[in-house]
């Protein structure tokens, strides 16, 4: 039986050429779609929601979840942190529905693979925190953003996995190279979580739980995919947790 795998669509409004009824709409890449297909799931989109208990009725209608990532910034004023220069463009509505999807499938431990933004939700979700910029606090002079002339399945640096880790497992191979859209990153993580794989400046790139299926990638395996086949395997991981499950 193959999992029936939620992703979470981002909103954006006014988006120019677009003939639309309304200038509020919700999207992501195709390629994250065609991505839970390949890895043996069945990919159902999920709108924005404003409650605990629509969040809760998702969940349980889904055995696993896709958290993309998106433009925005994750609002830091969820870890006590102020407005600052290093926050770009934010959605209180995305975070919101986010942070309810993220919770109730925690609460179900359902599998999750939240990627670049969606890895630091689910780490907030679960007690982590973030550093706000990563040359700012880290004095990293590594690139960590790709340029707009860069194709985005270009590999701009690499991942070094942890031996023994489910990612160097799901990949079958210790370093990887990988695409890159950030500027924040993740410090201290979450409850039940332990570091999967690092850039060569420390960066943490990967992570996945301990005793639970929850897996966070800061890159975007997705628009590597077509070209770079291993970049299917996170997405492996949650579509074979999720038989693992149906099958109990």
């Amino acid at each position: 039986m193959k999992p029936k795998v939620g992703i979470v669509l981002n909103p954006y409004q006014n988006l120019q050429n677009v003939s639309v009824l309304s200038n509020h709409i919700v999207l992501t890449e195709a390629h994250t779609f065609d991505v839970v297909w390949k890895a043996g799931g069945i990919p159902l989109a999920l709108g924005m929601i404003q409650t605990e208990e629509e969040a809760e009725a998702v969940a349980d209608s889904i055995d696993a979840m896709v958290v993309p990532g998106c433009i925005e910034d994750l609002y830091h004023g969820y870890q006590g942190y102020a407005f600052s220069k290093w926050l770009g463009a934010i959605s209180l509505e995305k975070d919101t529905t986010d942070i309810l999807y993220v919770k109730a499938m925690i609460k179900r431990n359902k599998p999750i693979l939240g990627i670049c933004r969606g890895m630091q939700v689910l780490n907030y979700v679960l007690g982590g925190t973030m550093i706000m910029d990563i040359a700012t606090f880290t004095g990293s002079e590594m690139n960590h953003s790709h340029k707009s002339y860069v194709a985005p399945d270009v590999p701009i640096h690499e991942v070094v996995f942890e031996k023994g880790s489910q990612f160097e497992g799901a990949f079958g191979c210790e370093v990887v190279g990988v695409n890159s859209f950030h500027h924040q990153c993740l410090d201290k993580l979450g409850e039940g979580l332990v570091c999967a794989g690092r850039a060569p400046d420390g960066t943490l790139e990967c992570f996945e739980g301990v005793e639970s299926p929850f897996y966070g990638v800061q890159w975007h395996p997705e628009a590597m995919a077509v070209t770079h086949p291993e970049m299917v395997s996170p997405f492996n991981l949650i579509v074979e947790k999720a038989k693992e499950q149906i099958s109990k």
